[in-house]
């Protein structure tokens, strides 16, 4: 994840916190770690394997929950986060929308 471009958007109000991580990976700057052609073909095979491999999403999740406690500016409670794993091209886009409260203290 250390080539992968991570934004994320969100807000809270009330304490309670929505937002968006956006996840964007191109093979095409990984080659040196994607044995197949660095095509549209082989990130959405990637992308699909991604979808269902439990350490990814257990990554994707922290990151994702890392990046709300940033744009909330306080702890979170456990998130109800959901996934979404699709390819353009040679990018792997991962989008997590995440639904939250601010932690009890």
């Amino acid at each position: 994840m250390r080539r992968a471009l991570v934004q994320n958007e969100g807000r809270s109000d009330r304490g309670r916190y929505l937002g968006t991580t956006m996840v964007t990976i191109d093979i095409a700057l990984a080659s040196d770690l994607v044995a197949d052609p660095c095509s549209p073909e082989t990130a959405a095979k990637l992308a699909g394997l991604m979808e269902h491999d439990p350490g990814v999403i257990r990554m994707i999740r922290s990151l994702a929950l890392a990046g709300a406690v940033r744009t909330a500016g306080y702890s979170l409670a456990a998130a109800h986060m959901d996934l979404k794993f699709r390819a353009s091209g040679t990018k792997i886009l991962i989008d997590v929308d995440t639904e939250t409260e601010r932690k009890a203290a």
